[in-house]
């Protein structure tokens, strides 16, 4: 709706700027009673438009333009002072709105449109009121009929503006809540599957020993291999969860570890893992971007070992004007992938908005069966 609304502001603008040159260069219809009837018509024009589509959402943005576009002409053209035949466009022009409103204007869903945080009533007694003054400041004043025009078209366009800023919040606080849902929604299935794996792996095998124990004759050798497996299954869980961020180590050991963790836990890969990380990259002093560069270079790594059937892995970090720059390229991946990735509503959705909470962004582009992926984070000063 915010691109559309933009749309009508910028046609309505141009058809203004056209009369304005029009006017400047002598070109512009002087006979004042067919030019209060262009301004009438490309007023209502815009006032349809703008009602069609609060009522209609399912017109794409490249019909609604389609349609501006070809209304506009006619009014274009009506305004034109060597055009003998002004009012046939005029009224022709009416004729096709008609048309139009009766295919695509939804009165149903229009009536049930509140776009401003105000009462039907009380928007009502709004535009009532500025009615009567602005008719009663025209009539004291003397004000010419073209100026009167002007200036509702002035008044509609600062409207048509107010309510695209409207509508571009809405979908900025629509955006949000949607990240928001979709975060909480994976941490609580990343709490649940944590829960799983702490009884399926752990809690099990720990009854388990205390059953053997507790028998008259307990197998001291079999509750051994027990534990050592447990051992093993709780150290795969911690550096599968844990960040692996250590505060007093630099950034370099710090990923040499998270990326040694995240190696182990795929035995059965052999990827070709290959740092290139700048001396500058590596002393970073804010603790809070230091965790979220881990968390998210883990988070990257680990899904190229989890998805990619390549045989290396590129990895770089930088400086850049101010800024952390991470870089990776991995081979194996295809279009599926790059589907998935962009259409990603879970783990790459959550990647986003971390690194979007830093002032950052993340972006993924696909050569052959390379992907790359380059993540650029803001560094804040303490």
């Amino acid at each position: 709706m915010y691109k559309k609304m933009l749309k009508n502001i910028s046609i309505h603008a141009f058809i203004l700027m056209y009369f304005a040159i029009l006017q400047a260069t002598g070109l512009l219809v002087k006979d004042y009673v067919v030019l209060g009837k262009i301004l009438n018509l490309a007023r209502r024009v815009i006032i349809i438009f703008v009602a069609v589509e609060l009522s209609n959402n399912k017109i794409s943005f490249r019909t609604s333009l389609i349609y501006s576009i070809l209304f506009m002409v006619p009014i274009a053209v009506g305004a034109l002072d060597f055009v003998s035949f002004n009012t046939k466009i005029i009224y022709l022009t009416y004729v096709f709105i008609c048309i139009y409103l009766v295919k695509v204007l939804k009165i149903k869903n229009f009536k049930n449109i509140n776009i401003l945080p105000l009462t039907l009533r009380s928007l009502l007694i709004l535009a009532l009121g500025f009615g009567v003054f602005a008719g009663v400041t025209v009539y004291i004043f003397g004000i010419d009929p073209k100026s009167i025009d002007l200036m509702y078209h002035f008044t509609y366009l600062f409207f048509e503006l107010v309510l695209t800023l409207y509508f571009k919040e809405q979908e900025n606080i629509y955006d949000k809540i949607y990240k928001l849902y979709y975060l909480s929604d994976h941490i609580g299935q990343e709490r649940e599957e944590f829960a799983r794996v702490i009884h399926d792996d752990i809690v099990q095998d720990i009854f388990a020993c205390k059953n053997y124990l507790s028998a008259k004759d307990p197998d001291l050798g079999f509750v051994k291999e027990i534990l050592t497996d447990l051992e093993d299954k709780a150290r795969g869980v911690m550096k599968y969860y844990q960040s692996n961020v250590y505060d007093d180590i630099d950034v370099g050991a710090s990923l040499e570890h998270v990326f040694a963790n995240i190696a182990s836990l795929y035995k059965d890969k052999d990827l070709d893992l290959h740092m290139d990380i700048e001396p500058e990259a590596t002393d970073i002093k804010d603790k809070k971007l230091k965790r979220l560069l881990l968390l998210v270079s883990k988070e990257l790594v680990n899904n190229i070992y989890k998805h990619s059937e390549g045989r290396y892995l590129n990895y770089s970090l930088s400086m850049e004007d101010n800024k952390v720059l991470i870089n990776l390229e991995s081979d194996g991946a295809t279009k599926e992938d790059f589907k998935n990735i962009q259409e990603s509503k879970r783990g790459i959705l959550i990647l986003t908005l971390l690194v979007e909470s830093n002032s950052g962004k993340i972006n993924y582009d696909l050569k052959g069966d390379k992907l790359f992926t380059q993540v650029l984070m803001e560094v804040r000063e303490n």
